[in-house]
């Protein structure tokens, strides 16, 4: 069986169309690695001693049921993606038609079968049907695409795909991401030794996301001589570029990647183009639900992404938008401790923060908006697109977009994309606008967390989780908070002691003389300080930002960093904190990690034992 040989499903199905007899019936429930992957092109479309699925039978149903198809009840697991298949054996004519169902996006069995028990008792031509001769001609693309939220335009009609405008990289294979990545904040910024290194690490748009380094100096000798590091994409590494993260939940973002920057594989890919436009239509709703259809998984390796259908013209997204995005992103990351791009000793304003979220928030929307007006989408396309994946939020009702008090908070360098974006979008439904902000407000009152669902991409911004929340839009939303942070106690320690908390930690390690991955100072192996939790405390209360506001740490500061400066910096840097903190009595010890070169070595003993 040599055109199904890939796996034993695949040789059963072969086999299944052998018993039957000419013209019989044939029913089966597989797994749906069938209907998408390369490799099982010649049980598709026919190869050595089988003419194809496509050829040998006429398909009546075929029913894409994904992951959580079975009940908790059978034990099996819930990440499979299974695919139900009926036909009859037999040459499919010119004409013949079958239907097909894509029940992917339904969260559990039971609601899957609701709605393929509704789908089964619609009769006629209302079930919709697709040539099967079509199947052979796109290999089963325009299946795949046939499908709830995916816009017409992209399934049958254009004949480009990432491929034909773009590369898509595999990155380096270190075989032993233990010995030769760290965190940027664990290691001293000697830029000759390391290099800043992109793998995976969640989900994120337009830059972000650059937490790691690879140790260049010891690695490059040791990539040499392994056939499997892959050294050959290292030509990439001084190319500018984008990369992505493979497992984020099925959404794909493309985060900027500067020249020098290297990548990694199996948990992150580079794309590298030279038209913006192509990156925004990639970061879209669009790119990512046709990523997931054509996968069928979390995870989306460079053969995914390389088969994106791409639309045949990109003139309606404006490629000055998308390096605003960037822009904006930039100067948000500037702000996270654990980013490369992170600059010390900035003055912590977190609405200041807030409203560039906001900002990029409008910003994608706009680009959402100029990426359905490439592909002409229908207005029922654009509602079945809202089912699967979301609505963005910039959609949602506006009342403050248009008011000056809002744009006079924004930094002015980004002022000028006033006049980019629309005031409103057509279409946009009313929905929980009035509670909205009343929703908001009792959030704050209880402590609570937002809880807002996670369909489509993943929250990346509180001000995403409060619009989802609440149904209302950025702008709304930032301005409604900065018209109560001085009324309310509730808001003004929800938004501002994280901030500050953070600033401390930053306070605390300039203190002991830790370097950041941004500043061109020199290490000094060796440094070791210690001081008394009363000295510490004086020092990092002159700064203004934390003496004034010390009631939103919820105690003194030398309370704060006696109970949960260590806390609060294992939570930031992923308890892996480039500061250790012991106290005995009324002595708080501060002190740096060992040299980076015993680390490595202690690390290397871990390995080995």
């Amino acid at each position: 069986y040599p055109s199904s040989s890939m796996d034993l499903c695949a040789a059963f199905m072969q086999r299944c169309v052998e018993f039957a007899k000419p013209g019989g019936a044939l029913g089966l429930v597989t797994v749906d690695k069938w209907l998408r992957l390369k490799g099982y092109e010649r049980l598709r479309s026919g190869g050595p001693g089988f003419i194809g699925l496509y050829q040998a039978l006429s398909f009546d149903v075929v029913c894409d049921l994904g992951q959580r198809a079975f009940s908790q009840v059978a034990g099996l697991h819930d990440g499979v993606g299974i695919t139900l298949l009926t036909a009859r054996v037999a040459p499919p004519s010119e004409e013949h038609s079958f239907h097909f169902l894509s029940l992917t996006d339904a969260r559990c069995s039971h609601e899957k079968s609701e709605q393929l028990s509704e789908w089964a008792s619609i009769k006629g031509s209302a079930r919709g049907s697709h040539l099967q001769k079509e199947m052979l001609a796109t290999r089963g693309r325009s299946l795949l695409f046939a499908t709830v939220g995916i816009p017409q335009t992209l399934g049958s009609v254009t004949s480009q795909t990432v491929r034909d405008r773009a590369q898509v990289i595999v990155g380096l294979q270190t075989s032993d991401d233990r010995r030769f990545v760290r965190y940027v904040w664990s290691v001293p910024p000697d830029k000759e030794r390391w290099k800043i290194h992109s793998k995976g690490g969640g989900y994120g748009r337009w830059f972000g996301l650059n937490r790691f380094l690879i140790d260049w100096r010891d690695g490059r000798p040791c990539f040499e001589n392994n056939p499997k590091s892959g050294l050959g994409v290292e030509r990439w590494f001084e190319e500018e570029g984008w990369t992505y993260t493979w497992f984020a939940n099925g959404a794909l973002g493309l985060r900027l990647k500067e020249r020098g920057w290297s990548f990694g594989r199996a948990a992150a890919s580079g794309v590298f183009c030279d038209d913006l436009r192509l990156v925004g239509f990639l970061n879209s709703r669009v790119a990512s639900l046709a990523a997931r259809r054509i996968g069928g998984k979390a995870q989306l390796p460079e053969g995914v992404v390389r088969h994106i259908p791409v639309p045949d013209s990109l003139e309606a997204i404006d490629p000055a938008l998308v390096a605003a995005a960037v822009a904006i992103k930039r100067a948000i990351v500037s702000h996270d401790l654990t980013d490369v791009g992170f600059v010390p000793g900035q003055l912590w304003e977190p609405l200041s923060l807030l409203y560039l979220e906001a900002l990029l928030l409008l910003v994608e929307g706009e680009l959402e908006a100029q990426v359905l007006d490439a592909l002409a989408v229908t207005e029922s396309e654009a509602s079945a697109l809202e089912s699967s994946m979301g609505r963005p939020v910039a959609w949602n009702p506006r009342r403050h977009f248009d008011d000056d008090s809002f744009w006079r908070a924004i930094p002015a360098d980004f002022r000028s994309l006033r006049k980019k974006l629309r005031p409103q979008f057509s279409g946009v439904r009313d929905s929980r606008e009035a509670g909205g902000l009343d929703a908001l407000t009792n959030l704050f009152a209880t402590g609570g967390a937002l809880n807002a669902r996670q369909r489509g991409f993943p929250i990346t911004s509180s001000i995403e989780g409060m619009c989802r929340l609440s149904g209302c839009n950025p702008s709304d939303v930032v301005c409604f908070l900065a018209s109560r942070v001085m009324d309310e106690a509730g808001t003004r320690q929800a938004l501002f002691g994280p901030s500050l908390g953070r600033k401390v930690v930053e306070e605390v390690l300039r203190l002991m003389g830790h370097q950041w991955w941004s500043e061109p100072r020199i290490y000094r192996p060796g440094e070791h300080r210690t001081y008394s939790h009363t000295d510490l405390a004086r020092c990092v209360s002159e700064v203004d930002v934390i003496a004034k506001n010390e009631s939103l740490l919820g105690s003194t500061v030398e309370r704060w960093l006696h109970k949960n400066w260590l806390a609060w910096q294992d939570r930031i840097f992923c308890k892996a904190g480039p500061i250790g903190s012991t106290s005995r009595g009324d002595r708080v010890y501060v002190h740096q990690w060992a040299t980076l070169d015993a680390r490595t070595e202690a690390t290397r003993r871990v390995a080995l034992r």
